[in-house]
């Protein structure tokens, strides 16, 4: 999910009965269905919980009580991660997302779900993130027996 997406998410956007959220108008203008697993499922029933009372169907809520921001949301990564004592330069949300389809990818999940799940218009660009891993390869030649 793109930041951006995750900025317009609403709380409708959110199926909890059949564990799926739905990314509106994401990547190329278009709506996809991503499925959430129960750690998620929890999470985010959790901050609802805690979530202001506001006018707006926003999931996530800024200080002001307004929509957030990319800008705000990357300013709390920051700081969550200059807390954690972290100190990887160049860590980002956008890196998380890059993780995500690498393990996704060594977990011998295909590039067609992968960018389906990403909301890539074209196969090429969730490619890049099939990195040569030479263990990845070997374990994928092996399978071949």
């Amino acid at each position: 999910m793109l930041l951006q997406e995750l900025v317009n998410l609403n709380i409708n956007d959110i199926d909890f009965e059949n564990d799926i959220l739905t990314v509106r108008q994401g990547k190329g203008k278009k709506d996809r269905i991503i499925p959430i697993n129960i750690r998620l499922k929890e999470i985010i029933q959790k901050y609802l919980e805690f979530r202001p009372q506001v006018e707006h169907e926003s999931l996530l809520v800024g200080p002001y009580k307004g929509r957030v921001s990319t800008t705000y949301l990357n300013n709390v990564f920051r700081r969550n991660v200059n807390k954690s004592g972290f100190k990887k330069e160049g860590l980002s949300i956008h890196k998380l997302r890059h993780t995500f389809a690498t393990l996704l990818l060594h977990k011998n999940v295909d590039l067609v779900s992968i960018q389906q799940l990403l909301g890539h218009r074209d196969l090429t660009t969730t490619q890049v993130y099939a990195h040569s891993d030479m263990n990845l390869l070997r374990k994928a030649v092996a399978q071949l027996k």
